[in-house]
This record gives structure tokens, C-alpha cells and sequence, in this order.
């Protein structure tokens, strides 16, 4: 599809592939080279394989188009509504994304936060961290 492989997550009992603007699901009855089954799961994707968590049987990724969630299912939660202006592409673009092989996600379980860092159109080590506390969604 075009689209190159960005990670790779065991969630729930199935292998997703992350890719920048898709995600797919892997799955195997013993043997994944002889009866692996891949198929589409999202229309979202992951910048890289250190922008996903896992927390309390939910996915956590960071895409082009923001922060989101999933439960393994079709549905997908959007979570950067409130600062959505940051992920606007073009001249003044706040995220760098030509640094985005350096974004990093990390999971703070005291202080119920999940963090991802980014670099901003002025750095070009990530140095700006998005913040979401989990159980409240903001």
C-alpha cells in the first residue's frame, strides 16, 4: 500500500503491525509462517515503534493526526481534539515531524499519565512533552 512499517505491539492475542497512516492485526493458529492471517485493522496509523502504550487493556498511539486509543476493536477513541492545532501540517506546523524518528511515548502508572515527546518546530530533539491523564481523558 505504499505505506512503510513502523512497530510492532502484542495486544490482546494478536500481533499489530503499525505502519504511519494504517494499522493491521496478525494472527496464527501454531505456526505464523505457515498459517499467519494479516488483515486491516485502522485507518490511523503510528509514528514509530516508541510512540504506543499499553494501559489497562487499551492501546495508546500517536499518529500525523494526533493521540488516540483503541480497545482492539474497529473503534477508534480521539484523544487530542483540545490541542489538535498542534498536529495542522504546513508552514507553521508546531510539531516537527522531520524529527519524528526520535518521538517517544512513556507511561507514569502513580501519576496516571501518559506522555509523548515531540520535538517542536524549534528543536530537533523531542523536548515538549503531550500530556494525557488517562482516566479523565484530558
Amino acid at each position: 500500500d505504499g505505506d512503510r512499517v513502523t512497530g510492532l505491539a502484542e495486544f490482546g492475542s494478536l500481533l499489530y503491525i503499525f505502519k504511519r497512516r494504517k494499522i493491521y492485526r496478525m494472527t496464527a493458529q501454531t505456526d505464523p509462517s505457515r498459517d499467519a492471517f494479516i488483515f486491516y485493522a485502522l485507518g490511523r496509523g503510528c509514528i514509530n515503534n516508541r510512540c504506543w502504550v499499553i494501559v489497562e487493556e487499551k492501546l495508546y498511539l500517536m499518529d500525523e493526526s494526533g493521540v488516540f486509543s483503541t480497545g482492539g476493536g474497529d473503534a477508534v477513541e480521539q484523544l487530542s481534539t483540545p490541542i489538535q492545532n498542534l498536529f495542522r501540517p504546513g508552514d507553521n506546523a508546531v510539531i516537527n515531524w522531520g524529527a519524528s524518528r526520535w518521538f517517544h511515548a512513556s507511561f507514569d502508572q502513580a501519576g496516571e499519565t501518559i506522555r509523548w515527546f515531540v520535538s517542536t518546530a524549534s528543536s530537533y530533539l523531542p523536548r515538549t512533552a503531550l500530556c494525557l491523564h488517562y482516566p479523565s481523558g484530558k
